[in-house]
């Protein structure tokens, strides 16, 4: 007797989901790996930001493979599940340190600093809710990017002179504003030349003086020309003496110019407090496909902090009407006689 005609279809549409899973999971394993070597295609550098869902991809696409292994022993599925579990346990070891990476240990006595940054949204945030979160938080150092001077003298209106005197940075027309703004004093004031607002200040934390950058280079939007150009200003600015950096930095940690910044010692305050994979981008229902707000997809915004310090604490923080979550990390000095030079017990 003839097989029923929906028995016959069945491995034809489990190859078909099988393809639907791992073509994609092997396309963003392909972009990962050559992006360094195309220079300028945003369009490349925008699908690196998607490396992490390769994993479940593959994991999927393997677990459908092997069950047709165990069946038929055919040589393509033999082939095709090698890659699988070959993806699989590749992305597993690049996405790892987000949950179990090394955690330095604080240097006992040393003051902390806690820095929240925050994508405005060109103005759009709402900044009484950025101000109640900092202060709610204890957060000493904000880092706002898309401020604009409305934005400004909302957060002025909403008590920001009496919590965050000191400033650095200037607001903008739109998107290019960025600014620091600190309860402790600040020095050494300095534009960092990326296109959109970049400036770096040193923060005096009970008398203990930390240098840190407020970042936003410009998107991989078209081509990608301006997104390097601009990560390479900061890779270059981080090299003067710098301990942290914060921003919307428009890239994952998949991008070449953060792994190359990973390579030299910079680890992401997420990564070292383990908080897992916590993505910041788009947040808040600001991006809609089909009239259906999309979750938070990409991890963008980021808290990077150098060899002299250890992670506290870091988390997401809701900011209602911006596209990106808030990051904030506390910091201090790393537990080693070396890297806690310059910190002083309060």
């Amino acid at each position: 007797m003839a097989a029923p005609v929906w028995s016959r279809g069945r491995p034809r549409a489990g190859r078909g989901l099988v393809l639907v899973l791992l073509v994609p999971a092997v396309l963003l394993t392909g972009a990962w790996l050559v992006e360094p070597l195309v220079g300028q295609s945003g369009t490349l550098v925008r699908a690196v930001a998607f490396t992490p869902y390769a994993l479940p991809g593959y994991a999927l696409a393997g677990a459908g493979l092997l069950v047709a292994w165990a069946r038929h022993r055919r040589p393509a599925t033999g082939v095709a599940l090698l890659v699988a579990v070959t993806g699989c346990l590749l992305h597993a070891w690049w996405l790892a340190p987000v949950y179990a990476g090394a955690e330095p240990a604080p240097a006992a006595g040393s003051p902390s600093l806690a820095v929240l940054s925050v994508n405005l949204l060109g103005g759009a945030a709402d900044e009484a809710a950025v101000l109640r979160q900092a202060v709610d938080r204890d957060v000493d150092v904000l880092v706002l990017q898309e401020i604009t001077a409305a934005s400004l003298a909302r957060l002025e209106s909403a008590g920001l002179e009496a919590r965050y005197p000191h400033r650095a940075g200037r607001a903008g027309a739109d998107v290019e504003g960025t600014m620091i703004l600190s309860r402790h004093p600040l020095s050494r004031v300095e534009r960092v030349r990326t296109g959109f607002g970049s400036w770096a200040a040193t923060v005096a934390v009970r008398g203990t003086p930390v240098r840190l950058l407020g970042v936003h280079p410009r998107p991989p939007i078209g081509s990608a020309r301006d997104w390097r150009d601009d990560h390479a200003v900061i890779a270059e600015a981080v090299t003067r003496g710098v301990d942290l950096v914060a921003g919307d930095f428009n890239a994952t940690a998949d991008h070449r110019p953060m792994r190359a910044l990973a390579g030299r010692g910079w680890r992401s305050a997420a990564e070292l407090a383990n908080v897992g994979w916590a993505p910041t981008w788009p947040a808040d229902g600001q991006v809609r496909v089909l009239g259906l707000a999309l979750p938070r997809l990409v991890g963008i915004d980021h808290v990077l902090v150098g060899e002299r310090l250890a992670v506290l604490e870091a988390s997401r923080v809701p900011v209602p009407g911006t596209d990106h979550s808030g990051v904030l990390a506390e910091v201090t000095a790393r537990a080693t006689s070396e890297s806690a030079v310059g910190w002083r017990a309060p």
